[in-house]
């Protein structure tokens, strides 16, 4: 028996100084989901997942592990995963979806828009499958629905993944909602893509002619359809024959006779609905953005993670800056978003300040007032200089406190103002690794394009090392 309590209803509270829940939309038994807003992205919506029980806080990091790989316009993404130490509660973010489950409701939608969105959860689908995982509880409450806008296609958004997996090559024990589960993970079988096309073949047929093909009341009815039960199949005249041919390939039985991935099934309706679905290719990779597998930069990313460790600056010749330079589109703001994930996971407070999305000493400003909680004092006029040595100051305060790794993205588009503060912060750092008793609790990671491109440079410690990076070969992504 768990000896977790429930933290209650936290509507209304602001979750790590920075997220205000303003309404539960969901709870299980491994914690909560609440709609919230970001009060470090001028309130921007987003969904807050809560981890109800720290035993399992393993699989909960593993989950967002997982799908913050993953970046595809069919699947919720992922931001920032934290612990609040106020609640005592471990958290991770994600793109808010407002939508409804894809169920029998769709049935009542014309047929050309059913498939639309079964092609939607397909290309999805066969998009995580390229990334090495299954889903495995592919069904409607995790496949949600946002109605059209402006005359575009229905599109849905896969979420919770919760019970993915690396796609195995021996047996796993069952996992699911029983009533969408392939018969392999009842017979012991080894489950693939096809498992999670078996489940969404039956999500399908509920949204083709509106209720499941059997009774789901008792789990007794449900493994007994699965292994030994018989789709039936309404002849209305309305739903074409080339549908059902499909829907029947992906429920068979025996895991043989189905679609061995979700690049099959989608050719199977371009052919049957005479259209060009536009399938991405490989891996799914036109439809992903900058998510899938780490790969190409492992090297770079070991040393950058290695450099920013607080809690193993052996000695006082290890500078606390680092230096990505490179030009345009060799993957410096990717790099930075890798390494924000990884320490992240590891537990050490991390921020990423970029000027593409505002002034950079703006955003400091309200990220150290959401770490402390209190709002930044500002003074009408106040001088440039004096802004920068009380953001300097802050920072420095917060880092002491627990630990800080600043992310200073896109260095070489800086203002004045802002280049002011990392050479102050950048000195301080300096000056206290020479004379202070400890190792600074803060490090940087400063990526910018080369320094012939105009701005002057900044003076760095002597010692602090430059990662040069230049765009990748083929070669370099082969995994």
């Amino acid at each position: 028996m768990n000896s977790h309590t429930s933290p209650g209803d936290l509507t209304g509270q602001r979750l790590n100084g920075r997220y205000d829940l303003v309404e539960k939309l969901g709870e299980g038994a491994m914690g909560q989901v609440y709609r919230a807003h970001d009060q470090t992205r001028d309130g921007r919506t987003v969904a807050v997942k809560l981890l109800s029980d720290p035993a399992t806080v393993d699989w909960f990091r593993s989950e967002f592990e997982t799908v913050s790989l993953m970046v595809h316009p069919g699947i919720a993404q992922v931001f920032d995963f934290g612990h609040s130490n106020r609640e005592g509660l471990d958290f991770y973010t994600t793109e808010y979806v407002p939508g409804v489950p894809a169920d029998g409701k769709v049935a009542a939608f014309q047929f050309a828009t059913i498939t639309d969105i079964c092609v939607s959860i397909l290309k999805a689908l066969d998009y995580i499958h390229g990334q090495g995982y299954l889903h495995c509880d592919v069904k409607p409450g995790n496949v949600l629905l946002q109605s059209p806008q402006h005359g575009s296609p229905a599109t849905t958004k896969i979420l919770d993944f919760g019970l993915a997996t690396a796609i195995p090559q021996s047996r796993l024990t069952a996992r699911g909602t029983l009533a969408y589960m392939a018969p392999e993970w009842f017979k012991g079988g080894i489950p693939g893509p096809h498992s999670d096309l078996y489940s969404a073949g039956v999500m399908f047929y509920q949204m083709t002619w509106g209720s499941l093909p059997f009774d789901a009341s008792s789990a007794q009815e449900c493994i007994r359809f699965h292994n030994e039960g018989i789709f039936p199949w309404p002849d209305s005249g309305a739903i074409p024959e080339w549908w059902i041919q499909i829907l029947k390939q992906m429920v068979s039985r025996d895991p043989a006779d189905r679609f061995s991935n979700a690049r099959e099934v989608l050719a199977a309706v371009a052919r049957g609905a005479g259209r060009d679905l536009e399938v991405a290719s490989e891996h799914g990779a036109q439809e992903g953005i900058i998510g899938g597998p780490w790969i190409g930069r492992e090297k770079v990313l070991k040393r950058a993670l290695a450099h920013v460790d607080l809690e193993d600056k052996t000695g006082s010749s290890n500078s606390p800056v680092l230096v990505l330079e490179g030009a345009p589109g060799t993957g410096k703001s990717r790099l930075l978003q890798e390494l924000k994930r990884r320490l992240q996971l590891r537990g050490t407070p991390v921020a990423v300040v970029d000027p593409q999305r505002g002034e950079p000493l703006a955003e400091l400003s309200t990220l150290l007032s959401l770490f402390f909680d209190q709002a930044e004092p500002r003074r009408a006029q106040e001088r440039g200089s004096h802004i920068v040595s009380r953001l300097v100051n802050r920072t420095w305060e917060f880092s002491q406190l627990g630990g800080l790794v600043l992310l200073l993205d896109n260095l070489h588009s800086w203002d004045d103002l802002g280049r002011s503060f990392v050479q102050e912060l950048i000195n301080r750092l300096d000056y206290d690794r020479q004379h202070g008793d400890e190792s600074p609790q803060l490090a940087l990671v400063l990526a910018c394009t080369p320094a012939s491109q105009g701005k002057e440079p900044l003076t760095l410690p002597g010692d602090s090392p430059t990662e040069q990076l230049t765009p990748l070969t083929p070669a370099d992504t082969q995994r």
